[in-house]
């Protein structure tokens, strides 16, 4: 599932437009683990290319690296130190590949760190909970496994309540990763009306991804569109085995990570069959 394109420009605009004004261009983009941020460049200045991420505690610069097995990351505060710190790099022509990361923070005033992801984490919890996904405590999670485990996987496979069906959406060794995508957006939006319309009084669905977290989703609190700033859980995740369960498990859906759907229960299953996308429909 993509992040919303328009959302990511607006996050960054206000950055790229400051350094326009010393020379530099920049246009957002996704690093290798598909996080957003902005690639920062200056004509004069060979091999000068940045990836700056936006973040809830302040601005993360990735210098460029000896070696892919040391951390080069600093953490910037505000948008207004960023560009005096992007203005000093040029103007002093710092040599960012060599100098140690150590020696450019302290002489810029800058605090090393190893990652971003901890506000990353941060920053999504607060804004999922805004569309009504609410982390399970540990607490939660252990009560729920001791009940979830007798209940599916009695016989040590999946078992499920009748009526149910099972069938493939997704091959990842046989689509690109837009593809992938794009069923991954379909099923996320049609499971989510299918809730809807079967929950209209309590419209809670436990959401568990046994090694991820696990999630109480209200599926009446303001998800709008398939983009990944709403979703802590999208539907048909490349990677993931997720149930999607009322907390009495008499309804849902089994997501798993060789793209089989396993949907059950009534009327969910009849509602979920209902004017299914051609991209999800079973076959």
């Amino acid at each position: 599932m993509k992040y919303d394109p328009e959302a990511r420009k607006a996050k960054y605009t206000p950055l790229l437009d400051a350094l326009a004004l010393d020379g530099f261009t920049g246009a957002v983009a996704t690093d290798s683990n598909r996080q957003d941020g902005a690639v920062i460049r200056h004509p004069d200045a060979d091999g000068f290319v940045l990836f700056v991420c936006s973040r809830l505690r302040g601005w993360y610069v990735h210098f460029p690296r000896k070696s892919e097995f040391r951390a080069r990351i600093c953490r910037i505060p505000t948008l207004e130190s960023l560009v005096v710190v992007m203005r000093t790099l040029l103007n002093d022509k710092r040599d960012l590949v060599n100098q140690p990361t150590e020696e450019l923070a302290r002489q810029l005033g800058l605090t090393v760190v190893d990652s971003w992801l901890r506000d990353e984490m941060q920053e999504d919890a607060e804004r999922w909970k805004k569309y009504g996904w609410q982390e399970l405590l540990e607490s939660e999670v252990g009560e729920i496994g001791d009940r979830y485990q007798p209940y599916f996987f009695a016989i040590d496979e999946l078992t499920l309540p009748s009526p149910s069906l099972s069938w493939q959406i997704l091959d990842t060794s046989r689509i690109a990763r837009d593809e992938q995508d794009q069923i991954e957006s379909v099923a996320s939006m049609h499971t989510l009306a299918a809730f809807q319309r079967c929950l209209v009084q309590e419209g809670e669905v436990l959401v568990l991804d046994w090694h991820s977290s696990c999630y109480r989703w209200n599926v009446h609190q303001g998800i709008r569109s398939a983009y990944r700033e709403q979703w802590a859980a999208p539907v048909a995740s490349a990677g993931d085995d997720v149930a999607f369960v009322t907390p009495d498990f008499r309804l849902g859906l089994f997501s798993f990570r060789d793209g089989w759907l396993h949907v059950f229960g009534s009327p969910f299953l009849e509602t979920f069959l209902q004017d299914i996308p051609a991209e999800i429909k079973p076959t």
